[in-house]
């Protein structure tokens, strides 16, 4: 039968280089059904050169295309590949499967590159960087433990991403089961990591001009990211920002999706950052997302888009480190709103030593519905309504915060918005205007 044999060579080129062989499994001709697996297993050196030319086997691959690393400990330098279409695998993200640390500290260029990353010349501060394609990023760990990170540039050595996905064209990628830990610098810039984004999907590919231009401008200079997007069942612990997602136009993001699959951060100060979406729709659901300082799970726009974006936040577990907002949601000041927003069944949690400054913060946002949340623990605020407009704030359980100000709060500027269910006296503190409190209690 066509496509079904199996055929294994070595190559003999990385074989003088290194100890490490690159087994690649194929069918002999590019037919319905054909396969390739590129097998990779740690060689106790410097793994760079076997990783980087298994993952070209599957640039622009018209057929299945795996690279699958055995159990073990890899170090490498900056790998980058452009149109990757296959699934890059580990055996697992413990201690017993395929681990990636870097290379020693990171070599990058002195201010920020002037052009798209390659492995020669604009070495960006990433670790591993995919550009385009169809990519699934499954079952490893990495492990950025080296300080400092980076050699010096415009950023200090900070590496900027252990994972970094970017591109021009539609694109199709999921990451899942993937394990992902900074280290601490003992210095106070960036939150004291050494690591500022556990895992970015950015809408950051340039398109032809200098980012060390001063005329340089990330909206209109860079590409947006197109396609679906999907994480579950990751890890992100140890870096400035655990899960960031930028300008996803035209798209669709998943971080969870259900009980099964859902992603978890700790010791960060930003969990999920998603930041200047236009035109997506979003779901956040069935994550456990602790954070200190920051934000648990925050949406803002950088500038403004013309586009509104739905974003499905439910079934979360929000757990206070010290000091974030739980779910904190910022629109722009313009009557033109792009934020679309639904907050349900989420729970939170924090030690009185650890309060929450708001667990549901929405900001200048318009019809944003607070319904079924299970709130708990210290905050100064429970749910605070800052500059909303036609807000609802329906049947959530608040009577377990332990609040320094208000369990739910609208302010001066809140308008139009509505709170009903079961209140307590005192629960509500309504400054706003043409507000409805509807207390059962």
């Amino acid at each position: 039968m066509p496509g079904s044999s199996l055929v294994g060579y070595t190559s003999a080129l990385l074989l003088r280089s290194t100890s490490l062989a690159l087994v690649i499994f194929t069918a002999p001709a590019a037919q319905a059904g054909d396969s390739v697996v590129v097998r990779v297993a740690p060689s106790g050196g410097d793994d760079t050169p076997v990783l980087q030319a298994a993952l070209d086997r599957c640039v622009n691959a018209t057929f299945p295309c795996t690279v699958r690393l055995a159990p073990g400990t890899y170090k490498t330098r900056q790998l980058v590949a452009y149109n990757f279409r296959g699934t890059f695998e580990g055996a697992g993200p413990g201690e017993t499967g395929s681990r990636i640390f870097p290379a020693g500290t990171l070599k990058v260029c002195p201010g920020l590159c002037p052009d798209n990353p390659d492995t020669t010349t604009n070495l960006w501060p990433s670790l591993v960087i995919f550009v385009d394609g169809n990519i699934r990023i499954s079952n490893m760990s990495f492990h950025l433990t080296t300080v400092p990170a980076t050699t010096p540039y415009r950023l200090g050595t900070v590496l900027i991403d252990a994972v970094r996905v970017m591109g021009k064209d539609v694109m199709n990628v999921a990451m899942d089961r993937v394990s992902i830990e900074g280290a601490h610098t003992g210095e106070s810039r960036w939150g004291g990591f050494n690591l500022l984004n556990c895992t970015s999907f950015a809408g950051e590919l340039l398109n032809g001009k200098d980012p060390n231009s001063p005329a340089y401008n990330k909206e209109h200079d860079t590409y947006p990211l197109r396609g679906s997007f999907k994480f579950t069942a990751n890890s992100a612990r140890t870096c400035f920002s655990g899960f960031y997602v930028d300008r996803p136009f035209d798209s669709r993001v998943v971080l969870g999706g259900d009980e099964r699959h859902g992603n978890s951060t700790s010791d960060v100060l930003f969990g999920f950052e998603l930041a200047s979406f236009q035109n997506t729709v979003a779901e956040i659901s069935y994550n456990s997302v602790s954070a200190s300082r920051f934000a648990n799970i925050i949406v803002y726009p950088e500038y403004f888009t013309d586009v509104p974006s739905h974003y499905s936040i439910h079934d979360n577990l929000v757990i206070s480190e010290g000091g974030p907002d739980g779910i904190f949601l910022i629109d722009n000041d313009n009557a033109h709103k792009i934020i679309d927003a639904t907050v349900v069944h989420n729970t939170s949690r924090a030690d009185p030593d650890k309060p929450f400054y708001g667990i549901v913060h929405p900001i200048g946002t318009e019809d944003t519905l607070i319904a079924d949340n299970d709130l708990n623990g210290s905050a100064l605020w429970g749910i605070y309504f800052e500059g909303v407009t036609a807000g609802s704030a329906i049947d959530n359980d608040v009577s377990d915060v332990t609040a320094t100000y208000s369990r739910i709060y609208l302010d001066d500027k809140t308008s139009d918005s509505t709170v009903s269910g079961s209140c307590s006296p005192g629960d509500v503190v309504d400054s706003g205007k043409r507000d409805t409190i509807l207390c059962s209690n």
